[in-house]
């Protein structure tokens, strides 16, 4: 049984799957909307949260008008739960690369351990003239590039960097700047580009711009432990920020005091020292007269001396004269004649040298041919002399060989062998063809062969000879060496007489060099003693310059001592100036001392940072819209879901009596219809948190990564947020089905297998209208009594589609409200163009200030008081910004106040009254004519009457006159702000610019910069919106999908019928979606006027600490939204169109009983 019901259970999501799934998609998109945006806030929160913790983030950023030092440092590390205290320098700084405009970059020093970097390309800095830059400025492609600091920057700011160029080698992202805005500055155009990173020993300065500091706790940001940890540090940190720059302004005076007292003391030295001086010129001015009285005397003395040495001086000169002509004739004249002389001698005994070489070269030329053709001759004579000494020894050697008896001993062998060989060797060298006979046959023959060679071998060279005629050229070979020889002799004669006529030459030459050397004798001492005389000469000369020099020195000497008794009267009378100047400057070093102005110190959390303020915006209203608008999504996805499970029991009540019928208990036929409903309830459950868990914030951080540099985002998965999903989930299904299978349940079988009675017809509305209903057709007047009779289904289907009409409408009407706030304040609210914030208080210079500055740029101007003040009220003790101007000025030119109901501009307070802005008024439920209370931070209170509450949209502002200020406080009004507006063109960010140069301005505020800041504050919710917007939509789709599904569903038998009857498809199908539409319309026209309330539920609930969203839906918003229910409806009735196909005629003739 058991297993046939269960079999039935999944037939039955089998048969119904795409009801199923409309409960799953329903189910599904609720709780991925609701999961979604219920952990998008955390989530951000925790990715910020995580990102900061990483990087260090400061706690309080401590600030003042001196710097800080060292120790200031050490003072501020040193207090209670400080982790990390570390000093900053940083200047704003015109700057420039290659080829590109001047920029405002804000250079700091690389941080050690706070506010730390994320480097995306390049590497850290590693030397002074490298740095790192950032990545909302510059891209990768600019690492190796160079950046200048401009020599447009003032000197002393230059002076801060001992370098003034650096190599890009980095690009980052800072922690101190998440957000693209990078704030304004009195440099350039008024606008900071970028950050530069640099090393600390690249700055020039021995004190701290800034201090951060880190506590030890880590609570989560925006957190109110975080908040109440801070508000806690605050009044202490107040005072150690004060301390700490009290200690800074001590040490200044201490050390300018010092430096007074070491000035004074100098002052006394040199003062002593110059009285001092002047006595001891006095005294020298009298020993002056003295000495030049002695030498007047001494000069007449030394010029009768010199007159003496001039005339002997005289006569040694006339001798040398004498001399000199003497030496110079004879080596001018005398001995360049005989050197003339001889070296004529010596040339002419050169051509001889050269032509006796030329002979000798001839000689020898001749010799060399002579030796070339007696050398064959003397040659055949050697030969024929060896022949006849072999003759001659072969003769003697036979004569021993026949006195020997026919033979011979050894050693006469071997010289027959050696015989044989020679004779041989001739033969061979006359004859290179002729036999061996050497060693052939015994002694005799041997030696009788050798001899008869011989004498052929002679008498062949004798027939040569005679042939060659070779002795009468050997007669003309003697003849011609003769010849030779006797030339040789000649030449060899002709030697000697050159070398004997070269030494005689030489001789003469040693003559003339002693001669010369006699005359260098001669001129040394001619030389010597005209030095001599030169040295008298030159005696007598200075003895004259002497002389000369005595008398200019003695005339400078009286000119001298005259102006020294002048300048000792001047240097009296410069001694007592000096001396009053002095005391003087020492009186100003004093004033300049007890003037130095008192410390002023700035405490700056977390909030003051750009970045981190937006992000806690952002993730407020984020907040606050997940809090609100997921609660309606979800409660028209669960009365969907249950309308779905509850018709669905009806329409199986048939179904249920036939299992009870069969035996099946209640349990078990109950267990198949929960089983359905919560397993499609509960997978779509399940799917819907972990997608919309993971989907939700990872869009929207895409969205959000365009405004903010941070991590990737940090998953947040919240237990109770899963658990309340399935519990929503599990009630609306399953309740609703245990509720729905109960009551069918107690029921008989007998009753639950037969239908219930169909209700008694009635007439509608339309047909007490004769003239419209008698014009209907039957068709339309049929889908008109269907519509209105079964009010059930009426009820419901127009609910679940205004639901999810009022989801469209809600959805972009969040969006018109957020979208034009910034525009809405600064272009109807607060239009004046600058804010100027002046370090000390308006008076009487300050038009010739604006004037000079300003010039003709600005175009009007007024002078306002700008101050923080708390609101008190019963509930609470709220800030605001309390604006006061005089009652003879206008404020309208600046900052308009729109009656927030009419929109028409309000009356300036006069006496006692005041106007609050709309955020404040609502929050404390204050109306026109209550009694406000105003109470300052000395505790001084106003009470004021409420005049009219102004729409404003930014921050919180109550406006009053100067004189109610005055009147109520019973002190002078300080006014110290100049709402600017403009001349046409000209460039707000320029004007700012040239204002912070002016000592007296602290601060400019561009009024379109805050209107960019918060434009893109608000832009970045763009994404939310639409991902809301298009749950709505799919919602809408689905709810329609559904009900639409459950209609046809329910009608089978009824469409069956009409198709028997004969209705064609395109009629059939406008029988049934035209009543759809009609429910459509009547849901749609239903979700409008509900989706303006659940939009200003919404709104309501959206609070952002001085942000007002202006509640409105647009025209257009209304018109989208019905459009597109339309829109989804005829899809859907299009889709459907199959299904009425499918309805099988033969349905209408099963019994129903």
């Amino acid at each position: 049984m058991k297993s046939n019901i269960w079999k039935s259970t999944f037939r039955e999501i089998k048969q119904s799957f795409g009801r199923f799934m409309a409960i799953f998609a329903i189910t599904a998109l609720g709780v991925s909307l609701f999961s979604g945006l219920k952990v998008l806030q955390p989530a951000m929160v925790k990715t910020t949260d995580k990102y900061f913790m990483e990087k260090e983030l400061y706690d309080y950023r401590v600030m003042s008008n001196m710097g800080f030092e060292e120790p200031d440092l050490e003072f501020l590390a040193s207090q209670e739960e400080v982790r990390i205290a570390e000093g900053i320098v940083s200047f704003d700084m015109l700057c420039y690369m290659e080829g590109e405009s001047e920029k405002v970059i804000q250079i700091y020093n690389v941080p050690e351990r706070m506010n730390n970097m994320e480097l995306l390309y390049g590497r850290m800095p590693k030397s002074s003239k490298e740095c790192i830059v950032d990545s909302a400025m510059y891209g990768e492609d600019l690492i190796g590039k160079k950046i200048c600091l401009s020599t447009d920057n003032d000197e002393d700011d230059l002076e801060n960097f001992s370098v003034k160029e650096y190599e890009v080698v980095g690009v980052a992202q800072s922690s101190n700047y998440i957000q693209f805005e990078r704030g304004n500055t009195s440099k350039g155009n008024g606008k900071i580009a970028g950050f530069m990173y640099i090393p600390k020993d690249a700055f020039d300065v021995e004190f701290y711009t800034e201090i951060l500091v880190k506590f030890d706790e880590d609570y989560q940001i925006y957190s109110d432990e975080y908040d109440s940890y801070m508000d806690e540090k605050e009044p202490v940190w107040e005072k150690i920020a004060e301390e700490a720059a009290k200690n800074r302004h001590e040490r200044i005076v201490a050390e300018a005091t010092e430096e007074l007292e070491d000035a004074k003391k100098e002052f006394a030295e040199e003062k002593a020292d110059a009285e001092a001086e002047l006595e001891d010129a006095r005294i020298e001015l009298a020993d002056a007269y003295k000495e030049l009285t002695d030498a007047s005397k001494e000069l007449a003395d030394a010029k009768k001396e010199l007159a003496d040495g001039r005339k002997t001086l005289e006569e040694a000169r006339e001798e040398l004269t004498y001399a000199e002509y003497e030496i110079g004739y004879n080596r001018h004249v005398t001995l360049p004649a005989a050197e003339k002389e001889i070296e004529e001698n010596y040339n002419l005994l050169c051509e001889k040298s050269a032509e006796l070489s030329e002979g000798k070269k001839q000689l020898e030329a001749a010799q060399a041919e002579l030796d070339q053709k007696s050398k064959p001759i003397y040659e055949f004579f050697a030969l024929q002399d060896q022949v006849k000494l072999l003759q001659l020894n072969v003769n003697n050697l036979s004569d021993v060989f026949i006195a020997q008896n026919g033979s011979l001993n050894t050693k006469q062998e071997n010289e027959l062998k050696s015989y044989e060989i020679a004779t041989s060797n001739i033969l061979s060298e006359l004859n290179p063809e002729a036999p061996n006979y050497i060693g052939q046959g015994m002694l005799q023959q041997r030696i009788g062969i050798l001899s008869l060679v011989l004498k052929e071998i002679d008498s062949g060279l004798e027939k040569q000879a005679i042939d060659n005629d070779i002795l009468g050229n050997y007669e003309l070979i003697k003849s011609g060496q003769a010849e030779i020889d006797k030339n040789r002799e000649i030449l060899e004669s002709g030697e000697k007489q050159i070398k004997a006529g070269l030494k005689q030459i030489e001789e003469a030459r040693e003559e003339i060099a002693d001669a010369y050397e006699e005359i260098e004798k001669g001129l040394e001492q001619w030389e010597d003693g005209m030095r001599q005389l030169s040295e008298g000469e030159a005696e007598l000369l200075k003895g004259e310059a002497e002389i000369a020099d005595a008398e200019k020195e003695l005339a400078d000497g009286w000119a001298e001592y005259y102006d020294g008794l002048e300048e000792y009267e001047e240097g009296y009378q410069e001694f007592v100036t000096e001396i009053a100047d002095a005391e003087a400057e020492i009186a100003d070093a004093e004033q300049e001392i007890a003037d130095i102005e008192e410390p002023e110190s700035y405490l700056l959390g977390r909030e003051t940072n750009v970045g981190y303020a937006c992000m806690e915006n952002d993730s407020a209203i984020v907040n606050g819209i997940a809090n609100v608008f997921p609660v309606f999504f979800y409660a028209v996805a669960a009365l969907v879901c249950i309308t779905t499970m509850s018709r669905m029991i009806e329409e199986q009540r048939t179904q249920i009596g036939v299992l009870k019928a069969l035996g099946y208990s209640d349990a078990s036929i109950m267990g198949k219809y929960l089983f359905y409903s919560g397993s499609a309830a509960i997978s779509g459950c399940l799917f819907g948190y972990f997608f919309g868990t993971w989907f939700f914030p990872y869009v929207l951080w895409i969205a959000y990564s365009t405004m903010y540099d941070v991590a990737a985002i940090e998953y947040v998965f919240d237990a109770g947020v899963l658990a309340f999903s399935l519990i929503v989930s599990i009630i609306c299904s399953m309740g609703v089905t245990f509720i729905s299978c109960k009551n069918e349940l107690s029921e008989v079988a007998a009753e639950l297998m037969r239908p219930k009675a169909p209700k008694a017809g009635k007439r509608i509305f339309l047909e007490y209208i004769p003239f419209l209903w008698n014009r209907m057709k039957f068709l339309h007047k049929v889908s008109y009594r269907n519509v209105f009779r079964y009010k059930r289904r009426f009820f419901m289907m127009v609910i679940g589609i205004s639901g999810c009409t009022g989801l469209l409408v809600t959805g972009f009407g969040v969006q018109d409200s957020i979208a034009n706030i910034a525009n809405d304040q600064y272009d109807r609210i607060q239009v004046v163009d600058i804010n100027v914030m002046m370090s000390e208080e308006v008076d009487d210079t300050t038009d010739a200030l604006v004037s000079e500055i300003a010039g003709d740029r600005v175009a009007e101007y007024a002078y306002v008081m700008e101050k923080t003040i708390d609101l008190v009220t019963d509930d609470a003790v709220k800030s605001l910004s309390l604006v006061a101007i005089d009652e003879e000025q206008d404020i309208s030119p600046y900052v308009l106040l729109p009656d927030e109901e009419t929109g028409e501009q309000l009356k300036y307070p006069g006496d006692g009254e005041c106007i609050l802005t709309n955020k404040l008024a609502k929050t404390y439920d204050l109306q026109v004519g209550d009694t406000v209370i105003f109470r300052d931070e000395e505790n001084h209170s106003m009470e004021l009457t409420l005049s009219g509450i102004a729409e404003n949209y930014l921050y919180n502002f109550a406006y009053i006159t100067t004189q109610t200020y005055e009147a109520c406080l019973g002190e002078k009004a300080e006014i110290k702000s100049i709402y600017m507006n403009l001349a046409e063109g000209v460039d707000p960010h320029q004007m700012t610019a040239d204002l912070m140069k002016e000592d007296h301005i602290a601060a400019a505020n561009v009024s379109s910069d805050s209107k960019n800041r918060f434009s893109s504050m608000i832009d970045s919710l763009d994404m939310l919106i639409v991902v809301i917007s298009a749950c709505a939509a799919g919602l809408a789709f689905i709810v329609l999908y559904n009900l639409t599904n459950i209609n046809i569903t329910e009608r089978i038998r009824e469409i069956a019928t009409i198709k028997v009857l004969g209705f064609y498809k395109g009629e059939t199908a406008s029988y049934v979606f035209r009543e759809n539409l009609i429910l459509t319309g009547f849901g749609a026209i239903a979700g409008l006027g509900l989706g303006k309330l659940f939009h200003a539920f919404v709104m309501s609930q959206v609070q952002v600490d001085q942000v007002c969203f202006a509640v409105r839906v647009l025209p257009r918003s209304y018109l989208l939204s019905f459009v597109l229910t339309f829109v989804f409806a005829i899809v859907i009735n299009l889709g459907m169109t199959g299904k009425l196909d499918k309805v099988s005629m033969t349905e209408s003739l099963k019994s129903v009983d």
